[in-house]
């Protein structure tokens, strides 16, 4: 039992170190918002998509329902097939996959059942799903895309069908339409205009930045699908790297369906107006249909006075966000992970760009070192603390029983780990940020509070260990189970924060890593159980085996 357990920590800590690789028993669920496998130095293909999705309405008196097909003449091995609303961010998974074919599994979403995804890799054609829309989709369009591995290193993503209007009556009834609210890749792009986009060929784009130079301005043009209904605003950061933080942003807000333009600037994480917001910008025209936003305006290549507006005869790195307004009009906190370009944008230029891959170096970083502080450090500590007292019990290192060294040795170990794991995300967030989840993960808010929590007790016990009454004092049991208490809790809590790490769209996880971590856990409490049963049958039996600790 206990071997079991060491493998299980082993295998706890290859995940520290294993990036991420293509799953053979299916796509993840972090991989369930963008729809692009996490293959190392692997990119979506550029040529047009040998597959294609097609959608039957099959809908009876039994009620509404899809049947969506991935169609090809060639065979693949692996795909992630899931429904969206149109024009809704990509978080917002629709109905469910009511049948599905052998060789399948459902993921995404709360339920669980809004994606459908492969189970081994064979190859496959031809597959055909049930889709059923839930009552809270009435009345919208839905769009379904997938993303198609022929193998690791050729996959297709941005595969997107025709909408689908869900239309519900007494009973519920659906329609499939026309396709509407389609972005397009523009025939001008890399001719006479510089782009960054995601389009795919025969698939269209969820977003689209054009620009064009025009003597001393800039023409933009921004275009997305990726906003849901209300007021919203999508946008483009200019970066010096990949992430957020002191940014220039010209973002295209929609309130009440008025669509505007103004200048906002990242301070760290946090996005703040400028003192003039249409400084150096001149709104020509904007439109939301079919749950599309467009807008047009011309951007002065050097504004003077205002250093927050960068100057566009410098390359930068474009961000493309999107996300709601506030009451006011303000800019709120973006739904998804900002998509940067490839590389730096010349807006003097015609270059085509596409999205590059982010990177969270410093999020890897925490991790690794909270396992190894919670998972190996801190359960070897606790288990030899508590059912190890009686064995070497004539050997001592440096003065003092073997099992006592290696308790400290652990908890000490502990608390390191979690210090340097708690700096190291700080430095990575800018401080303490609120997490922006999905619907139904809202569970996932509590990480860094219950982090912070863990930290505390970390520290805590081991002071409570310094001023530790001797062993025959009369309150020496109060600290005894005091001790044990904190010890308990904080295993107990960072237990819970590491499985809600693992669902972090930063963390870029597989789904294997939250079976492991529950399998680690069931295991270390059936052998804490099994050797506390152990330890008391030896009491009973006088054998003097037993310790208080």
């Amino acid at each position: 039992m206990i071997k079991n357990m060491w493998l299980l920590l082993s295998l706890s800590l290859l995940l520290c170190v294993k990036d991420s690789f293509g799953y053979g028993t299916g796509a993840p669920d972090s991989a369930c918002d963008g729809l692009v496998p996490i293959h190392p130095n692997v990119s979506p293909q550029a040529t047009a998509s040998p597959y294609s999705l097609q959608v039957t309405d099959d809908t009876d008196a039994n009620g509404a329902k899809f049947t969506v097909s991935i169609v090809s003449g060639e065979s693949f091995q692996g795909f992630l097939l899931k429904a969206n609303t149109v024009g809704g961010a990509s978080t917002n998974f629709v109905g469910k996959f009511s049948t599905i074919p052998s060789g399948s599994q459902r993921r995404c979403g709360n339920t669980g059942t809004r994606g459908v995804t492969h189970t081994q890799q064979t190859a496959k054609q031809n597959l055909a799903f049930v889709w059923q829309p839930d009552a809270s989709d009435c009345n919208t369009n839905v769009q379904f895309h997938v993303t198609v591995a022929r193998s690791f290193s050729e996959f297709w993503s941005g595969i997107i069908s025709n909408s689908v209007y869900v239309r519900c009556t007494s009973p519920i009834t659906t329609t499939a339409s026309a396709p509407v609210g389609t972005i397009t890749r523009d025939s001008a792009c890399g001719v006479t205009k510089g782009c960054f986009h995601d389009c795919r060929q025969n698939a269209g784009c969820t977003y689209l930045v054009t620009w064009q130079d025009s003597n001393t301005n800039t023409e933009f043009e921004i275009s997305t699908s990726l906003v849901p209904q209300g007021d919203v605003w999508a946008g483009i950061a200019l970066s010096t790297d990949s992430t957020m933080g002191s940014d220039s942003v010209m973002s295209c807000l929609v309130k009440n369906d008025v669509v505007s333009v103004e200048h906002s600037y990242n301070d760290g994480k946090d996005n703040q107006p400028i003192s003039n917001v249409n400084q150096g910008l001149t709104f020509t025209s904007g439109s939301r249909q079919n749950g599309v936003v467009r807008c047009n305006f011309l951007r002065a290549k050097s504004v003077n006075g205002e250093p927050k507006i960068f100057d566009l005869n410098t390359d930068w790195i474009i961000l493309f966000a999107t996300g709601p307004l506030d009451q006011s009009g303000r800019i709120l906190k973006h739904r998804a992970i900002p998509v940067p370009s490839a590389q730096a944008a010349d807006f003097q230029t015609t270059e085509d760009l596409g999205a590059g891959r982010i990177d969270y170096p410093l999020v890897k970083a925490h991790a690794c070192f909270m396992i190894l502080a919670w998972v190996l450090s801190s359960s070897i500590g606790i288990v030899i603390a508590r059912y190890y007292k009686s064995e070497w019990p004539e050997r001592t290192i440096l003065g003092l029983k073997v099992w006592f060294q290696i308790h400290r040795l652990c908890m000490i170990s502990a608390l390191v780990c979690t210090l340097i794991a708690f700096v190291v995300i700080f430095v990575e967030s800018g401080g303490y940020s609120d997490i922006v989840t999905e619907d139904g993960k809202g569970y996932l808010k509590a990480h860094p509070v219950l982090g912070i929590i863990v930290t505390i007790l970390v520290i805590v016990n081991p002071i409570m260990a310094i001023f530790r009454p001797n062993p025959d004092h009369e309150k020496r049991p109060i600290f005894n189970w005091s001790h044990r208490l904190v010890g308990t809790i904080a295993q107990g809590l960072s237990a819970i924060t590491i499985l809600f790490g693992f669902e972090l769209g930063k963390a870029s996880a597989p789904a294997s890593a939250t079976g492991v971590m529950i399998a680690f856990i069931i295991t270390f409490v059936a052998v804490e159980v099994l050797l506390e049963v152990m330890q008391c049958y030896c009491k009973k039996q006088n054998t003097g085996r037993y310790f208080y600790i």
